[in-house]
């Protein structure tokens, strides 16, 4: 009886937040490893990036609760000694995820600062955003093959023309951000449709995935489209090592794994520079052709508690771009039973050359 009061009252809070829920298209564990984590299943929410996944889900828990903070250190800012250079990106999320054998609805919010210009030497003018989202997926499979569908929905508020000073920058980012009034963005609603695929093979996982299956058209509806498809399908193959000793049972202390992903295979040929097909919610999700890898080494310290080591690449795209435009991530993750930690840093590999944001972040989880 508890338990289902404490589920009710969770749902009304989750209920009430819908207009200020979070696009998270990626969690940080997934940028620790490269951005990869379409191919990976039963860990929280990794149905966010492959419906399939959800099938998979090993855990008894009904519900997650996860938050994340993450900003970018500007390295020409503070070169240039410009004011806020550590505050030029800052973004906290939350989302509340309720879940079945089959289905799991999630609420999603997400509070993004953007640096805009320096009206002065001692502060910055920045745009605020804060995205709601709200998603539906149902998955259904076997031992080997699963595949699963996704609804989700949103629309994006803002606050333009914020100014914060450096002697002031976390209390006045603070304020700005979240004790004060956002306005509607009209025509930034948007519903958006994925599928995904996930076949499992001994210690291989296979994925494919679909982001969304419409565009929007001249007279602002969504339709099914063939082009859509092909410029957000992702595919990519994963290893996972085993935890077990098969003959003694006994827990292997290092468990590797990799993942090796191509995304929005076609975007670049598809959609292109001139953004031909118009995808619902475009303004709100970056998309290019990118070639990522994605390495984990799990150090098991009891059947329950493991400290993972992460790393990974991503291409700045497929092209002249694909090792200068990219960029390359550490992390460090804890997993128990019942909650997970991660934090990571993403180096872009431009900075190398003198320039580039380099992001960190952290984030956390908890089921029940």
């Amino acid at each position: 009886m508890k338990k289902a009061a404490a589920l009710l009252m969770l749902v009304c809070l989750a209920s009430a937040c819908v207009l200020c829920a979070p696009l998270m298209l990626r969690d940080t564990k997934s940028l620790a490893m490269g951005r990869t984590g379409m191919t990976s299943f039963n860990e929280a929410g990794s149905y966010f990036l492959n419906p399939a996944a959800l099938y998979y889900k090993s855990d008894s828990s009904l519900v997650t609760l996860s938050g994340s903070f993450s900003d970018c250190l500007d390295t020409d800012a503070l070169r240039d000694a410009l004011p806020n250079a550590a505050l030029t990106r800052p973004t906290a999320s939350g989302s509340a995820s309720f879940t079945g054998r089959y289905a799991a609805v999630s609420v999603r919010i997400t509070n993004i600062l953007l640096l805009d210009s320096y009206p002065d030497d001692s502060s910055g003018r920045y745009n605020a955003y804060n995205v709601s989202d709200l998603q539906l997926t149902v998955a259904y499979g076997w031992s080997s093959f699963a595949a699963g569908f996704s609804v989700n929905g949103g629309n994006l508020m803002t606050r333009e023309n914020l100014t914060i000073r450096s002697s002031g920058a976390f209390y006045e980012y603070l304020l700005k951000t979240y004790f004060e009034r956002y306005y509607h963005v009209l025509g930034s609603e948007y519903v958006s449709f994925a599928v995904g695929l996930m076949g499992r093979i001994g210690p291989f996982t296979l994925a494919l995935t679909f982001d969304d299956l419409t565009k929007v058209t001249s007279s602002s509806m969504a339709s099914l489209s063939m082009d859509a498809m092909l410029s957000t399908m992702n595919f990519g193959v994963r290893y996972s090592g085993s935890r077990y000793n098969t003959r003694t049972t006994g827990l292997i202390p290092v468990v590797p794994f990799v993942s090796i992903e191509l995304h929005n295979a076609f975007a670049d040929t598809v959609a292109g520079t001139d953004a031909a097909v118009e995808l619902p919610g475009h303004g709100m999700k970056q998309r290019r052709t990118e070639l990522c890898a994605g390495l984990e080494l799990m150090v098991q310290l009891s059947s329950r508690l493991s400290v993972s080591l992460m790393g990974g690449f991503c291409s700045g795209g497929i092209g002249s771009l694909f090792f200068r435009g990219g960029s390359h991530s550490l992390g460090l993750g804890m997993k128990g039973n019942n909650i997970q930690a991660q934090v990571f840093a993403e180096i872009p590999i431009s900075m190398y050359f003198g320039t580039g944001d380099v992001c960190i972040g952290l984030s956390g989880s908890v089921s029940f």
